[in-house]
């Protein structure tokens, strides 16, 4: 969905704006949660919202930034994954090329064993943790 916003807009876009609905929730843009887990999306100035005032810089600007744009948030114990741990988590920044996404995720050391391939999605270009945690890094395409 994030791909098909960007090659038409220019521009990354909230959850809203791509239509992404969480687990556990009833319209697009909605953050919630599931038994086991807090989904969060992220916000600032190259994410296009839904009123129109973020995103309006175009993805093929020279100061591209990073940001988190989907977060999960164990809310039970899960094997070593403490409840409360931000255990997942995606950043996107803009590539050099127009109309395109580079994609980046972090998992939390701990966490790691329960999604062993979740680490291998995105590039390796982007430097991302999830705030403070111990976390292993995308390194795949």
């Amino acid at each position: 969905m994030q791909d098909a916003y960007a090659t038409e807009a220019n521009k990354a876009g909230s959850w809203k704006v791509i239509g992404y609905v969480a687990p556990g929730a009833d319209k697009a843009g909605v953050e919630d949660s599931t038994n086991n887990f807090r989904y969060k999306g992220g916000t600032g100035k190259f994410l296009a919202s839904a009123d129109g005032e973020n995103g309006k810089t175009d993805i093929t600007s020279t100061d591209p930034g990073k940001t988190e744009v989907w977060s999960a948030t164990a809310r039970v114990a899960l094997n070593e994954c403490a409840a409360g741990t931000k255990g997942w988590g995606l950043a996107l920044k803009t590539a050099s090329v127009g109309g395109s996404l580079i994609y980046q995720t972090a998992v939390a050391s701990s966490c790691a064993d329960l999604t062993p391939s979740f680490d291998k999605i995105g590039g390796s270009d982007i430097s991302y943790t999830l705030g403070g945690s111990s976390t292993t890094t995308g390194s795949g395409d």
